[in-house]
């Protein structure tokens, strides 16, 4: 059985590939897979372009739906000669350590195809229960999921579980009740846990 990310800390799992002494997973929440440059961490990280980061997304993107997976967000950062791609991946069963794992052995090779990825390295991860909405495709990957949002002038959180989007406008139901939100006017978005355990609850 996959175990799955949950808000509890995770566990940090360190699995060294005997045939790539460089090539590694290092887990917490997350899987890295890829050399890591001394100074990586301290160097300040650069984007790459804008046209190599849809380079990128056009060839992971199809593979994680293939797998069976949306892609949430993609980041690509250059330190210390390297090139740091950060992936994000959801499905509605949930993504556990062995997904990170599996989706990481599909793309890394892939990427190292691509001219420009100098010395790559890849991180793979879940959105987490509480993950800050950032581009409105989002909203239609969370669909079935909690969130809380600000709309508007509105200075309290609107709670409500993701029912669809439509031209523009996010739809949340609450209980028996769905109101529309135009998603241009949405300041802050969240994934929210606690309202399908409150939704569940109210539902019995």
């Amino acid at each position: 059985m996959r175990r799955l990310l949950t808000r509890a800390t995770f566990s940090t799992i360190l699995h060294t590939i005997k045939s790539r002494p460089r090539l590694f997973f290092l887990c917490r929440g997350v899987v890295r897979l890829g050399a890591e440059p001394r100074g990586q961490r301290e160097g300040a990280a650069s984007l790459y372009s804008e046209t190599l980061e849809r380079t990128v997304r056009e060839t992971v993107e199809p593979l994680l739906e293939g797998l069976g997976y949306s892609l949430v967000d993609l980041t690509i950062a250059r330190t210390s000669g390297s090139t740091r791609v950060n992936v994000v991946i959801y499905r509605k069963e949930g993504v556990g350590v062995e997904d990170c794992a599996d989706v990481s052995g599909v793309l890394f090779p892939r990427l190292q195809t691509i001219e420009g990825l100098a010395q790559p390295s890849l991180e793979v991860s879940s959105p987490g229960v509480d993950r800050t909405l950032r581009r409105a495709a989002e909203y239609g990957i969370f669909r079935g999921r909690g969130v809380r949002i600000l709309a508007g002038d509105a200075t309290e959180w609107t709670g409500g579980i993701i029912d669809r989007v439509e031209e523009g406008t996010l739809w949340l139901k609450r209980g028996r009740e769905t109101r529309g939100f135009a998603i241009s006017g949405i300041r802050k978005a969240r994934l929210d846990y606690s309202v399908e355990v409150e939704e569940a609850k109210n539902a019995v």
